[in-house]
């Protein structure tokens, strides 16, 4: 209705000026008045140019070397958005995928249970003797160090796993962008124009970073992929499936009889280990007993050569000079390992004399078959006009002495000062006295 109303004032209005045209030919002059411009006074004054809108253009030109996608995709779209209250514009970017891409992966995980079954069979296959022997109830200390190695597998089922696992972990292509597909890309810039040129930076994914997504390096075209490729389908799985399990069935059995060889071998060998550990004991026994023997043969032959009331006399030296000595025991006292005894020392030449003495003789017997006889000296009666008495003064005086098989005890009669001093130590050579020249 209002625009019918608007209309009927425009036709009025128009009638009214062509009848005032008609009824007066008076036409208005231009005024010609000196400084007057000969412009209508109602003409207007000319416009500012206005600035030219950012095109699709300039964002496509500027924003594909920065997302660097000419090789993989064609741009499809751009869909421009207003600029917000901080001067940045938003723009969406559509790309179409040129042509199938792949990556390249090894081992897919849709194998994964195949190469499971593999280790296990191949695990079973490998088995240590130890198990074997334990499965038919070998005792712990019948199993070695080298029956827990696993045993390597024999050549013919070396070669079965060795395919079995090449077929389980393949090298594989697997589709990551199908060929037709999009990308959308939301961006962020600032755009400004200087010199009716429009000048775009700041350039940023808006949202998300997609730098990850957007990166292909690691795909390779379709058209590039090698003659025959193991392309990472449903249908590849299958068929490798098959193809892995149908080897494993024929890898199984042989695995089973060897299994069954290996048990058998188990059992000859538990009967081996029985009888060398029986063996072993008699040897061990025997041995023992013969230890025995000798320790009860050493023991009593130290016994008798220094049993209670036996008399060693012989004589003592040092440099040129020489004098006899007497060597009595007295006591005995006889210890699992060792021989402890009372006794004295004296010069048969000098009557009176008597210088107390304590030793001991371990059962063992040194490298040259001799016992070791470690006697103390304690104070006693004594010429000190000797050169013994230096030895009988001291506190700490000892004997050192080696007693052989044919009754004879030599060896060094010092004391502890004069470990420093080794040429006034005294040597001693000792003979074990007939029964008849045992002293009263």
């Amino acid at each position: 209705m209002n625009s019918l109303i608007i209309r009927s004032a425009l036709i009025i209005s128009a009638s009214t000026l062509l009848l005032n045209s008609c009824g007066d030919d008076r036409s208005e002059k231009p005024d010609t008045a000196p400084g007057k411009s000969n412009t209508a006074a109602g003409s207007p004054a000319p416009a500012p140019e206005t600035p030219a809108e950012l095109s699709t253009e300039t964002i496509a030109a500027w924003a594909a070397p920065i997302l660097n996608l000419d090789s993989v995709a064609e741009l499809s779209s751009i869909e421009p958005g207003p600029p917000d209250a901080r001067g940045y514009r938003y723009c969406k970017l559509t790309y179409t995928i040129k042509e199938n891409r792949y990556s390249k992966d090894f081992a897919p995980e849709e194998l994964n249970s195949e190469r499971q079954l593999i280790n296990e069979s191949a695990n079973r296959a490998m088995r240590p003797e130890s198990h074997y022997l334990m499965q038919i109830g070998a005792p712990a200390e019948y199993i070695k160090d080298e029956d827990r190695q696993a045993k390597p597998l024999p050549e013919n089922l070396q070669q079965q796993l060795s395919s079995m696992t090449e077929l389980a972990m393949p090298s594989v292509y697997t589709l990551r962008h199908e060929s037709g597909s999009k990308l959308v890309i939301p961006i962020r810039f600032r755009a400004e124009q200087n010199g009716g040129e429009w000048q775009l930076s700041e350039f940023a994914f808006d949202g998300a970073d997609l730098t990850r997504e957007l990166d292909f390096s690691n795909t390779i075209p379709q058209s590039k992929l090698p003659e025959n490729p193991n392309i990472l389908t449903p249908e590849f799985i299958e068929a490798r499936k098959a193809e892995i399990r149908a080897k494993a069935d024929t890898f199984n059995r042989d695995i089973a009889a060897l299994i069954t060889e290996r048990e058998t071998a188990a059992r000859a060998s538990l009967v081996q280990r029985e009888a060398a550990v029986e063996e072993e004991a008699r040897r061990a026994a025997a041995q023992a007993a013969e230890n025995q023997a000798r320790a009860d043969e050493l023991r009593q032959a130290c016994q008798k050569a220094l049993a209670a009331d036996t008399v060693y006399t012989g004589e003592w030296t040092r440099d040129k000079r020489f004098g006899q000595l007497s060597l009595h025991i007295s006591e005995v006292s006889t210890h699992d390992d060792a021989l402890q005894f009372f006794g004295e020392i004296s010069d048969p030449k000098i009557p009176g004399s008597n210088v107390h003495i304590e030793g001991r003789c371990a059962y063992s017997r040194d490298e040259e078959n001799r016992y070791t006889v470690r006697i103390t000296i304690y104070d006693g009666f004594y010429d000190p006009n000797q050169p013994t008495a230096e030895v009988y003064d001291a506190k700490d005086g000892y004997m050192e002495l080696k007693l052989d098989d044919n009754g004879k005890l030599s060896g060094t009669m010092s004391c502890v000062a004069w470990q420093d001093n080794p040429a006034k130590t005294f040597s001693i050579n000792l003979s074990k006295e007939t029964p008849g020249k045992k002293r009263k």
